[in-house]
């Protein structure tokens, strides 16, 4: 039997008030009804009020004992990837630029409605108002230094958009949280915003871009399709509160 014993989660705890864990098959192997019941053991042990689980779309052992042990299927998660070192040169567009400070305020106000289709808000349980501060505080926290990069699409009247770059191994970067103002979409905006950040990718001499989205997000699945992105792999995430048990 595959070690499942979950990992507990101190910001989402801290943040949410509730202490939560999470478990990944795609670390342990498929998780069959054995291996759910001593997670589901620790958790008990641990007082965890939710716990988390992400599995591969095709595990289907996995994907049973989820049903069978009282989790709730909240996502499908989307990952997409681009060969940015060797793609045709990406535009940069007029208009982006790097974030700064003082667009902390904007930012965190785009982001507070514009992540809206995302597991924590589909789970049902989590406050909407502390998802919507979730995202909030990541775009700050990301701006202050958390991701490498934050571009902003800025036509002269303050930041009207934002997406975030991260650093990974294997001259490898990620695409984090991209936003637009309400007024600001059907623009074209979030393509510039891409474009952009893969051309800043290309400048750094990095060789992949990768982004994680929802699989209810076509909108998001068709922008990084159209700027070369192809979806590498399909994972499902499954919530389990215990109070509900």
């Amino acid at each position: 039997m595959s070690d499942a014993t979950p990992r507990f989660l101190d910001w989402d705890t801290q943040f949410f008030g509730v202490r939560i864990a999470s478990l990944s098959a795609l670390d342990t192997g498929p998780l069959d009804g054995a291996a759910m019941e001593q997670a589901l053991a620790w958790c008990r042990d641990e007082r965890i009020a939710c716990l988390y689980l992400r599995s591969d779309s095709d595990d289907v052992t996995t994907l049973r004992a989820a049903g069978a042990h009282a989790f709730r299927f909240v996502d499908v998660r989307v990952t997409l990837d681009c060969p940015v070192g060797t793609m045709p040169m990406p535009t940069v567009h007029e208009g982006v630029r790097t974030a700064k400070a003082t667009d902390v305020p904007a930012l965190r106000a785009i982001a507070a409605y514009n992540h809206r289709n995302t597991r924590f808000y589909a789970d049902g349980r989590f406050d909407p108002a502390r998802c919507d501060e979730l995202y909030a505080t990541w775009i700050e926290k990301s701006v202050n230094g958390w991701a490498e990069r934050v571009l902003v699409s800025d036509a002269g009247a303050g930041a009207l958009g934002y997406l975030s770059i991260h650093l990974r191994p294997e001259e490898t970067a990620e695409i984090g949280l991209v936003g637009l103002a309400r007024e600001a979409q059907g623009q074209g905006l979030g393509k510039k915003l891409v474009e952009s950040s893969l051309a800043w990718m290309r400048s750094k001499g990095l060789q992949r871009a990768t982004v994680v989205t929802q699989g209810r997000n076509i909108a998001a699945q068709r922008l990084y399709q159209a700027a070369g992105f192809r979806t590498r792999s399909m994972e499902l995430w499954h919530h389990r509160w215990f109070d509900a048990s």
